[in-house]
């Protein structure tokens, strides 16, 4: 049993105390609020508007009567959660780090063993997302263990981990006998969810999971293209969000939407 699993066990051990060690600090230390330019103040302010009213938040860093692109599921998700526990906006962070740092977790176990076929894999991926970089940089999508604990309640951590869930869930659904609805509607809510998230890591996750459709071995083409639609059906799906619109959030706005915030 042990020359079989020890790679699972090895996996959750250390997977268990890296999501341990990052609650600790998000509930403690608090190590990112040492740092002056983190974007951890940001996301404060977007949590604290949420739990004042998580239906109709103001927006948390200008003016206006617009609503904020930082409002996206899984922060208003984890604002009722903490304003349940009557948790203060830092509070809601150290929610937040803990379930961004468990998906994951749970995003590299499932994917790479998917996707390499082999068990250990898992295990190597973990080690290699955490322990490969030699110096990196403080900033969003960066995944070195001394890194992590200051990015871990930031929402591209959430989307690379639902992201990787997702690719396990495609490849499972290329590799099937067939095709089931409730997989694909699943696979189009979560593609929805990566990209109501975070845009910037969308695209990405997008990009990956368009290799993975067109080049998955052995796979019959009307199968790509079904699967394949599941992310056109996922951003469909993201229009519907109340908060805000993602695709005026990728134009940007024209210069005269956005000249009044620098004039002051």
């Amino acid at each position: 049993w042990l020359a079989a699993w020890w790679s699972d066990l090895a996996f959750w051990v250390l997977g268990v105390a890296v999501i341990a060690a990052v609650g600790w600090d998000a509930f403690s230390v608090r190590a990112v609020t040492f740092s002056q330019g983190a974007d951890y103040w940001e996301h404060s302010a977007t949590f604290r508007a949420l739990l004042d009213d998580p239906w109709h938040p103001a927006n948390p860093h200008v003016a206006t009567d617009e609503s904020s692109p930082r409002f996206g599921p899984g922060f208003v998700l984890v604002a009722l959660f903490a304003r349940a526990l009557g948790l203060d906006a830092l509070g809601a962070l150290g929610v937040a780090s803990v379930l961004n740092a468990t998906a994951f977790v749970t995003g590299i176990f499932w994917f790479f063993r998917a996707y390499f076929r082999d068990r250990r894999a898992s295990l190597f991926g973990l080690i290699v997302f955490f322990c490969s970089w030699y110096d990196a940089w403080h900033y969003s999508n960066v995944y070195q263990l001394k890194i992590f604990f200051s990015v871990a309640s930031y929402p591209s951590t959430l989307t690379l981990g639902v992201t990787l869930l997702g690719f396990s869930g495609t490849l499972h659904v290329l590799r099937c006998e067939r095709e089931r609805a409730l997989e694909l509607t699943l696979l189009a809510v979560c593609w929805a969810f990566v990209f109501l998230t975070h845009p910037l890591t969308a695209a990405l996750s997008f990009s990956g999971f368009v290799f993975l459709v067109a080049f998955e071995p052995g796979v019959p083409w009307r199968r790509r293209l079904v699967v394949g639609g599941t992310l056109l059906a996922g951003c469909v799906i993201a229009s519907a969000w109340p908060y805000f619109q993602p695709w005026s959030v990728l134009s940007g706005g024209t210069r005269m939407e956005v000249d009044w915030v620098d004039d002051g």
